[in-house]
C-alpha cells in the first residue's frame, strides 16, 4: 500500500469484495430481517421508511472502505503510529459501546416489547444463533482477507 496506493489490486479488490460479497448482505439481511434490533430500540422502525435501508446499508460498506482509503493515507503518510491510535481508539469506542449497549444487543423482540421490558434473551430466540454464525462467517472472511493482505505486501515489498 505504500508503494502502490491504496488503490493498488489485488489489495483494494480484496477489501471492496469484502465489504460488498460479505458485508453488504449481512447488513442488509440484519436491517431488513431484524430492524429493530438493529436500530438497538431507539428508533421504531415501523416509523422509518424502508427506503433508508439503502443509506444504513451503504454506510456499513461505505465505512469499511473510507476505513481502508483513511489507513491507507496514514501509511502513506508514515503516519503508522496515528494508524494504530486510530484503530485502538476505534476498538475501545466499540467495547464501550457494547457494555453500555449490552442491555439493548442482548435482548430481541419489537419495539413495543422491548419498551414494555418484556423482550426475550437473544439466545432464546433464532437471531441468536444467526449472529454466531455470521460472527464465524464474517471472522474467518476477514480472517482470509487479512491473510491476503500481508502475503500482497511481503510481494510487493519483494519487487
Amino acid at each position: 500500500m505504500r508503494a502502490h496506493g491504496a488503490f493498488a489490486p489485488p489489495a483494494f479488490t480484496l477489501v471492496l469484495m469484502f465489504a460488498v460479497v460479505v458485508m453488504l448482505p449481512v447488513s442488509a439481511y440484519l436491517y431488513w430481517m431484524h430492524s429493530a434490533w438493529s436500530w438497538l430500540y431507539l428508533i421504531d422502525p415501523a416509523g422509518v421508511p424502508g427506503v433508508m435501508a439503502v443509506p444504513v446499508v451503504v454506510a456499513v460498506v461505505g465505512a469499511l472502505v473510507g476505513s481502508w482509503l483513511v489507513a491507507a493515507l496514514l501509511l502513506r503518510a508514515d503516519r503508522e503510529r496515528t494508524l494504530w491510535g486510530a484503530m485502538a481508539g476505534v476498538g475501545l469506542t466499540l467495547v464501550i459501546s457494547t457494555a453500555a449497549l449490552s442491555g439493548r444487543i442482548g435482548a430481541y423482540g419489537s419495539f413495543e416489547v422491548f419498551r414494555a421490558g418484556e423482550a426475550v434473551g437473544l439466545l432464546e430466540v433464532k437471531l441468536g444463533y444467526v449472529l454466531i454464525t455470521l460472527f464465524l462467517g464474517v471472522g474467518a472472511a476477514a480472517a482470509f482477507v487479512s491473510l491476503e493482505l500481508r502475503r500482497d505486501g511481503r510481494q510487493a515489498r519483494l519487487r
